[in-house]
């Protein structure tokens, strides 16, 4: 990625808007800011941090799937993850 351009995951059930919960997103789409626009890159699956029987994945592992993004959107996220995203 050049470094001029930033990533950002968004936490989306259908594409169309910012509508997960961090923890319970399986599915993040990923778009590149160049300063002026955004492009769609694609999109990451990922595990659930969350499940019907708790935590899945530890955190650290969860939050390292995104340290190659500036912005992670979600429409709602834990005190853990908020703080864990802050110190990447």
């Amino acid at each position: 990625m050049a470094e001029n351009l930033i990533r950002a995951a968004v936490a989306s059930q259908g594409g169309q808007t910012v509508d997960r919960h961090f923890g319970r997103a399986s599915r993040f789409e990923l778009y590149l800011w160049n300063g002026r626009s955004f492009a769609w890159e694609g999109e990451r699956t990922v595990p659930a941090l969350c499940g019907e029987e708790g935590h899945g994945e530890g955190l650290g592992t969860a939050l390292a799937r995104f340290s190659d993004c500036r912005f992670v959107l979600a429409a709602a996220a834990g005190p853990a993850v908020v703080q864990g995203l802050a110190a990447c």
